[in-house]
């Protein structure tokens, strides 16, 4: 075996070492250390029903602003649970991770659904929002929904 082999043969062996020293060590430091949990606030399994005139608005996002103010999580970041509404009309709440929820409080309800438009230059893009205006702004929705502490099944709300 030539000689100019060996070092390179070592130093791949002492970057696995390095390597394997590193991995060990981050997991350590996230079993010792904080976890993301510590900068959130505890959220309640949340899902509703939602329509426009007795018909689902497919792809509608559904977003809830706290009555009280504005909400954040211990580490300052905003937050705005949300939804998506499927083809049946129904939701479930995302606060942080995918249907995990939302604080327990009071929001207002807002929605937006808009259709994919073609502009007069040729692009693709959101065209207007098609729900009634009074439903786009968390200070004129007559929406308001409660969060308790726990699974929440929320009433069906109906937009006219």
């Amino acid at each position: 075996m030539p000689a100019n082999l060996q070092p390179q043969a070592l130093s791949a062996a002492s970057a696995h070492r390095k390597f394997g020293a590193f991995v060990v060590a981050a997991l350590l430091l996230s079993a010792f250390g904080c976890s993301a949990a510590d900068n959130r606030l505890t959220v309640f399994p949340a899902k509703g029903k939602l329509s426009l005139s007795d018909k689902a608005i497919k792809g509608a996002w559904i977003v809830l602003h706290p009555k009280d103010g504005d909400l954040r999580s211990p580490d300052g970041k905003a937050i705005c649970p949300h939804g998506r509404i499927r083809s049946d009309g129904t939701f479930e709440l995302t606060s942080y991770e995918t249907n995990d929820g939302a604080p327990a409080g009071q929001y207002a309800v807002t929605l937006e659904f808009r259709k994919v438009v073609k502009y007069s230059n040729g692009a693709w893009g959101p065209g207007p929002n098609l729900v009634p205006k009074q439903y786009t702004k968390p200070s004129t929705s007559p929406l308001v929904v409660q969060i308790a502490k726990g699974p929440n099944e929320l009433p069906p709300m109906i937009i006219k």
